[in-house]
């Protein structure tokens, strides 16, 4: 940081001659210029204090902290208008359009709204503002995904990894009833093979068959197996499709973005979750809202779905508890098992992070980045950990950050045992995002559940592949043709 600071020194210099000069010229700033309400000692910060417990008593105390320590600057905390992750993208470029009401730092959940947005040009590139050794220190993948070509557009700190979460009281009554046995929810967490298959083949949970058979198996006596929101393509079908070498989406060199969900490794994708509806696996209507799913989830209602782990505070808040769930890493489908070492990664990796408005002057750049580093930098969010053990709050949150051994331990301190295992082959087998824009989802998605449904008109894969033809051909129609032409005249 000491770089940094120096460059802020001399902005500050600058602005502060540059003010005491506007003074003796011409007082409050009228004249043909105009007058800015805009305090330019003044930052204004999306506040993230929705956050659970323990995170939010620390960020408070560094958010203080900072600002005892600049006296000569306004920090403003305001409300997240991003809360609603259905509503990120909108949300931000509706507040930085604001006028002299635009925050200076907003929040993302993940990098691809924050190079969405740095197309619109109302954030900024982070490159000149990010010291060197606060930038060695962010993951080289997660750094990755929220660059744009040679630009930084946002501040990563924290990451997510959507996982297969199991209601472990659901696992308890089903070897009570006598459904499965203590053997196979061991091998869910330790992937050893069982004989799972029709006839007794040695299949492990970190595979589709495997998965598909255990399902089967968990699903007798009436509480289905598995459960999930269809309609959002990444609660469900965008997660196994990652698993299965994920080729529907190609973001090219020259900005453009190539959409093809016609390829073999999607439409094998939608054969295996309708293979799931056959097998009376995947019994909850697909049109369910998230919130529904996941309170059904809580009642017992199904046994396992995609979940991520950063939403536990919904469930705490309903008391279920980081050790009521068992976690297991996406299953690999049939294409990732036949690329063997040239393999993509088979887990989905998000990173949320900060983005930086443009329109800010240097000095506010400067000081923008100051802030984040000392208060969700590295060094704090693993001090910030330590808080939580010293005074037993339990806290799990993983760094956006390159970690060591004794550093992963120190973020993980809370984490259940079922989930240490998990989170440790996400990070080094994990798939990050690398388009530009996910706009094309928003036209896929009423699409979704028609195809996964039990009763599909779209059974089978030459109905399946027809029918995404017809979706491919609307999302270029609607969308990624314009997109596209845009991105060229650029």
């Amino acid at each position: 940081m000491k770089g940094l600071k120096r460059i802020l020194i001399l902005v500050l210099a600058a602005l502060l001659c540059a003010a005491m000069l506007t003074a003796c010229i011409g007082g409050d700033g009228g004249g043909s210029g105009g007058k800015t309400n805009e305090n330019p000692w003044e930052i204004i910060v999306a506040d993230l204090q929705n956050a659970t417990s323990g995170r939010a008593i620390w960020i408070k105390d560094r958010q203080e902290k900072f600002a005892a320590s600049h006296p000569e600057w306004t920090i403003t905390h305001q409300p997240n208008p991003s809360a609603d992750v259905s509503q990120v993208v909108q949300s931000v470029v509706q507040n930085l359009q604001s006028g002299t009401n635009a925050y200076t730092v907003l929040p993302v959940t993940a990098a691809h709204y924050a190079r969405t947005i740095y197309q619109t040009g109302l954030i900024a590139d982070l490159q000149d503002y990010i010291a060197a050794d606060d930038l060695a220190a962010i993951d080289p993948g997660v750094l990755k995904s929220y660059q744009k070509k040679d630009a930084i557009v946002g501040y990563p700190w924290g990451r997510d990894f959507p996982m297969i979460a199991f209601n472990k009281k659901v696992l308890a009554q089903k070897v009570r009833d006598a459904v499965i046995t203590q053997a196979d929810v061991e091998a869910l967490r330790t992937g050893a093979a069982m004989p799972w298959g029709d006839n007794g083949e040695m299949l492990t949970i970190r595979t589709w068959d495997g998965f598909r058979a255990f399902l089967k198996q968990l699903s007798k006596s009436g509480v289905p197996g598995f459960a999930g929101v269809a309609n959002d393509y990444y609660l469900l079908v965008g997660m196994f499709n990652i698993a299965n070498q994920f080729r529907a989406a190609v973001q090219n060199d020259d900005g453009t973005i190539t959409v093809d969900f016609t390829n073999d490794a999607t439409v094998r994708t939608f054969e295996f979750l309708q293979n799931l509806q056959e097998d009376g696996s995947y019994k909850q209507s697909t049109q369910t809202a998230m919130y529904t799913t996941w309170d059904n989830f809580i009642l017992g209602n199904f046994a396992s779905m995609v979940f991520y782990p950063g939403w536990i505070s919904y469930f705490e808040e309903k008391s279920m508890y980081a050790n009521d769930f068992l976690l297991v890493n996406m299953p690999a489908g049939p294409d990732t098992l036949a690329a063997g070492a040239d393999a993509v990664p088979a887990n989905p990796t998000f990173s949320s992070g900060f983005v930086v408005r443009e329109k800010a002057s240097d000095a506010k750049k400067a000081l923008a980045m100051e802030y984040l580093d000392y208060v969700y930098g590295k060094d704090a969010l693993l001090e910030m950990m330590d808080f939580c053990v010293e005074n037993d709050i339990a806290e799990v949150f993983l760094p956006a950050h390159t970690l060591t051994a004794a550093e992963f331990d120190r973020a993980m301190a809370f984490a259940p045992a079922d989930w240490i295992n998990p989170y440790r082959t996400a990070m080094t087998d994990s798939y990050v995002f690398d388009l530009d824009a996910d706009g094309f989802v928003s036209y896929i998605r009423p699409y979704l559940s028609a195809i996964i449904e039990k009763d599909s008109a779209y059974k089978g894969w030459d109905a399946i592949k027809a029918r995404l033809q017809t979706v491919n051909n609307i999302v270029y129609t609607e969308y990624l043709n314009g997109y596209n032409a845009r991105v060229l005249a650029d």
